[in-house]
Parts: structure tokens; sequence; C-alpha cells
């Protein structure tokens, strides 16, 4: 279904479109922008990180997927975002849903774009943002469709490993003390260890609440409400079927096998998913696995947003007039033109 509007900028069009993910019975809602000069276009299927975002991922203020559409556009590149499963339009449960499930979500979005008229089927790449990253490494093993990936601040540690280091850089910055940064990662481990043995997740849920209300009634961790939330949320989110996937997966395993060219950006200020060990990883992964074409970039004071920024915390990114910052793209369709002519 295709209900066409054209944008009141030119020069592009925008297409609102619906497409199935037959294997799990998921509608996915859309917009297809598309330059009006020319065609047939290249293209960019859009991926989100983790979290409940639409289309747009409408976030902080921000509405980051639909200014990367638009500059995409300007620059002669369609685009294609979505609302995530179970999201606004689409439908599907994203609670009991795994990065298995966003890669075919995304390759359904694939087969539609080939057998538009306005889209060149041999041209078609992924660009995804955070957990999207992966998710976009991921996509371009399950077709032969995808001709080239763009990963924006992906993580390359399991997330075990990656909350630690978001933590421990936010702690830092927040100015808590050695002795409960000391406490928070030997309480974390606790948690990591009940997903890995037990395999019911409503019960590993469980032992995960119990483990937090526990700290707070003996006062193990005086800031626990400050920096996790309620128990019942953080044990509900660490049990989902996403974390549990990815503390067992490495994302290293999946860029191994990625054949087709890489771009891999990372700013200086990212807190969420830092440079250092995950593009620093990706860079080493993909030495190791001899990819033939790959482009690792590191951007200056650059957050997780790839705003510019001062402190690189979330807590910064509304206040940030600059929804991302136009080096990053300039760069993205100079090597997205590169390699798709």
């Amino acid at each position: 279904m295709i209900n066409d509007v054209q944008n009141t900028a030119p020069p592009y069009y925008e297409h609102e479109v619906t497409f199935n993910n037959v294997r799990d019975q998921v509608q996915l809602s859309g917009t297809l922008t598309v330059p009006n000069s020319g065609g047939p276009h290249p293209v960019v299927i859009i991926l989100h990180g983790s979290g409940p975002f639409d289309r747009n991922c409408t976030a902080f203020g921000h509405q980051f997927f639909l200014v990367w559409a638009h500059y995409l556009a300007e620059k002669g590149v369609a685009s294609l975002r979505y609302d995530k499963r179970g999201v606004a339009k689409s439908s599907g449960n994203l609670s009991t849903s795994t990065i298995e499930n966003f890669a075919e979500d995304a390759k359904a979005g694939v087969d539609f774009l080939k057998n538009r008229m306005d889209i060149d089927s041999k041209q078609i790449g992924s660009i995804g943002h955070s957990e999207g990253g992966v998710t976009a490494a991921l996509l371009a093993t399950k077709t032969q469709d995808i001709r080239f990936v763009v990963s924006l601040a992906a993580p390359c540690i399991k997330w075990d490993e990656l909350i630690l280091s978001q933590e421990e850089k936010m702690h830092i910055h927040d100015g808590v003390s050695e002795k409960t940064r000391d406490n928070i990662v030997n309480f974390r481990k606790r948690g990591f260890e009940i997903l890995r043995n037990t395999e019911d997740p409503y019960h590993a849920a469980e032992l995960i609440n119990d483990l937090y209300e526990k700290a707070l009634a003996e006062d193990e961790l005086t800031e626990v409400e400050r920096y996790y939330g309620p128990s019942s949320l953080q044990a509900a989110f660490f049990s989902s079927p996403n974390f549990r996937y990815n503390i067992i997966n490495d994302p290293a395993d999946t860029f191994k096998q990625v054949k087709v060219p890489i771009l891999a950006l990372n700013g200086t200020n990212d807190l969420v998913v830092p440079v250092d060990p995950n593009l620093v990883r990706i860079e080493s992964t993909l030495k190791e696995a001899h990819h033939p074409d790959y482009t690792i970039k590191v951007m200056p004071k650059l957050n997780h947003s790839f705003q510019p920024c001062v402190t690189g915390l979330q807590s910064e990114v509304a206040t940030i007039v600059e929804t991302i910052n136009p080096e990053v793209f300039d760069m993205i369709t100079n090597w997205i033109f590169k390699h798709v002519n």
C-alpha cells in the first residue's frame, strides 16, 4: 500500500509505505524518501538502535532519522525508515523480539525496495545506529541484495561488557566514589550471571528483581534508584529476550562475516558506545578477517547521536540544537557514491 505525498520542500518526495515480514507475520509501516531528480536511485534502509523508536527516531526533542533522510535525499540517496515492530503503526511485539527479528524486518524492507522502479536494486545499502549498526551487519549476511553497510556508533562487545563500560564512564563523570563504583560492578555481574544461568526469562526477571530489592534493603547501593530506576523496570529490561541474546552473542562474530564494503564511525565523546573498545574492535575484527574494503573514522567531540557536545551524556542531547553534525553525512554520502558508481 503506497500513498505518495510530495514534500513541501523539494528536491525529494516522501511515500508512506507498508511492507511485510512474512516469516514473523509482522507488518512494518514507514516512509520512503526519494530524490525527485532522475533515477533510479541508490537507497539505504535506516535501522534503529535499542528501544521503542518510531520511524523518525524521535527522542530528546529531536527527530534523528527524519533529518538523516532529508539530508540523504538532498545529496541524491533515497532512504527507507520505518516504525520499529510494535511501535506506532507497525505490528508485532517488540518486547519478545531480538536482533535476529529486527534483521528479518529489515530484510523485508530490502525485498520491498528492490521491486520499486525508482530504486536501483543493485545499489541498496543499510545505515544502522547503535544496535542498528549490528543489525545492519547481520542483514548483510542474510541477503546478497545489500551492497554496503554504514555502521554508526555500533557496539562490538557483548552487552554485559557494554553496560559496565557505559556506567564506568558515566559514574566517573558524576563523581561517584571508587568504592560505590566497585559495588555497582559486583552488583551488575551478579545480575548478568543470573541471566546466563537461568533459562526461563520470567524466573530470571524474578531473581533480578529480588537482587535489586535486597540491595536496596541492605543499603548496598545507596544510589541505585538514581542510576537504575525502579527494580521492576530494571529486571524487565535485563531479562528481555533481546538483552539476553546480546550478552550471549558476540557482535564481532557478525562483523567478521560481512563481505560487502563497510564504513564505521564513532564520536570521541560517545559515552553510550565508546570508541574504545567498540570501534577499535570493529577495526581489528575486520582486519583479522582480511575484509577487502572497510573504512574506520573517529569523529572528534561528537556524542552517541553524532552531535557536537561538551559532556557526551544523554542528558545533554535535548539541549543541543543541531540534530547531527553535517560533516558526518557529507562523509557518509561521499563514501556511498564511491561504492555505488
